[in-house]
């Protein structure tokens, strides 16, 4: 069994990125004078800032443990996938250039009761998605063209029993 977490430099980012959200927007609703259609943009935007924030933090102290039979995540809102029971498996890239040399991956696991979602700022993430592809492969799922093509970019090709005919995602 192996665990990972997200490491705290990367979620710095995302800790400052809320928190000031949130100081702005509780400030700029501070300094209103009465209840106003802006009042209710700032409680709006400070709620999703908040949000935020939690999300993170939620993250943060997220464990999550990958062994031959699932992946659990402990903590916050934990879940666990048994690898026999995985029903869907998604890897998504999201680019953040134009010429998509920069950008992270999003893995969606589902079984029947549970979903679990990961993106690559988790350390050690292709022990993760190694565990998952060979979930794929054992349980014979059906795959969208891009998550296999995504899969085979990452070194983990995997030949589904059969493909799914799904709108296309982002490559």
């Amino acid at each position: 069994m192996t665990e990972h977490r997200y490491p705290g430099r990367s979620l710095v980012g995302d800790y400052f990125r809320g928190g000031s959200g949130l100081v702005i927007t509780c400030a700029l609703l501070a300094m209103a004078n009465m209840l106003s259609v802006f009042q209710y943009i700032m409680i709006g935007l400070a709620l999703l800032f908040a949000g935020f924030v939690l999300r993170t933090l939620q993250r943060h102290l997220t464990i999550y443990s990958v062994s031959d039979t699932g992946l659990r995540a402990q903590g916050p809102l934990g879940r666990e996938i048994a690898w026999s029971d995985l029903a869907d498996l998604r890897l998504r890239y999201f680019a953040t250039r134009r010429d998509r040399k920069a950008g992270w991956f999003q893995l969606t696991l589902r079984s029947g009761t549970a979903k679990l979602s990961l993106d690559s700022e988790l350390d050690d993430f292709d022990t993760v998605l190694e565990h998952a592809a060979d979930a794929a492969r054992r349980n014979r799922l059906a795959l969208s063209e891009a998550t296999t093509e995504n899969l085979a970019s990452t070194g983990f090709a995997v030949e589904p029993a059969s493909r799914v005919d799904t709108p296309p995602e982002p490559a």
